[in-house]
């Protein structure tokens, strides 16, 4: 780890304010983390070693599991590049000289995304095999048999076929949407384009995976005051991927026994909250599973 400086014009920068405030902080940490040269080993695990040791002691899962979306959103986003050289894995911050000027640079000890056998690595494809190895938070053994077992991502309906024709504009889904961008932008997150693959997702949410209206508004409502999903649920393509683990979420929450003889605090009327909801989130499972022991049959 090295002593790094942030340029006061860091905060206003057009490059920095669309992203999330918490990969800006990712961002700044990476700094410190990379070499003179703005190379770094791209190993999740190391990051969160050395950016997050507390998170990381408190809850390994959910630590690593903000890390590695937070890595994919920053490359996204152009402000880091992530490649291999002879089956490494190495990051690099765009830019490097723009954020910090080094008098005396240590000799580099990693080679950079310009060198001659370097290879640019697909972010999406990349970040999709990390995610899968990394357990939903929250969910542990109990997701595993439960909720998680049962919305496997496996069984969550498939995108529309290329030949379906375009729907017509739908009342609930507009509000739905409308519920996501608001809740986004709330947390100071800039809201996701509407574009045709969030109105599929938002509708294919409803009539495919049949989640009501009120369910699909909870679950928003709830993903946006989560310190860990708020920052990873910014659309609603998104949040259709991770309804399943969501739904988790909420159950371990709802069915985690609480001592009558204590306070009420707001932790425990939000698990007040969530049990409402339960029957019929899990009216959505036992659905669910019917339609795929018909299809199997």
């Amino acid at each position: 780890m090295r002593i790094r400086s942030v340029k006061p014009e860091f905060w206003r920068s057009p490059d920095v304010s669309e992203l999330c405030i918490e990969d800006r902080l990712l961002f700044i940490g990476l700094w410190s983390y990379v070499d003179d040269n703005g190379v770094g080993q791209d190993r999740v695990s190391t990051i969160c070693a050395d950016l997050f040791a507390d998170d990381l002691s408190r809850d390994p899962r959910e630590c690593l599991a903000r890390v590695s979306e937070g890595l994919r959103r920053l490359s996204e986003a152009g402000r880091i590049v992530r490649y291999s050289v002879e089956k490494r894995d190495y990051l690099a911050i765009d830019n490097w000289a723009k954020h910090q000027r080094i008098d005396k640079p240590n000799k580099a000890r990693y080679p950079g995304p310009t060198s001659d056998n370097a290879q640019i690595r697909e972010t999406l494809a990349e970040s999709s095999r990390e995610t899968r190895d990394i357990p939903a938070p929250g969910t542990g053994e109990q997701g595993n048999r439960g909720t998680g077992e049962q919305f496997s991502s496996s069984q969550v309906a498939s995108d529309p076929r290329p030949d379906e024709p375009d729907p017509e504009p739908r009342p609930d889904v507009d509000e739905l949407l409308d519920l996501l961008d608001a809740e986004i932008e709330a947390n100071g997150n800039r809201p996701p384009k509407r574009n045709k693959g969030n109105r599929d997702a938002m509708r294919l949410l409803l009539d495919r995976d049949n989640a009501t209206e009120e369910q699909a508004a909870y679950v928003i409502r709830w993903s946006q005051q989560d310190q860990f999903w708020k920052a990873n649920i910014l659309s609603a393509s998104k949040l259709r991927e991770k309804f399943p683990q969501l739904v988790a979420k909420i159950r371990s929450e709802a069915e985690r026994p609480t001592r009558r003889d204590q306070p009420r605090n707001s932790a425990d009327e939000r698990m007040e909250r969530n049990r409402a909801v339960i029957e019929n989130l899990r009216r959505i499972e036992e659905e669910q599973d019917r339609t795929i022991q018909g299809e199997l049959l």
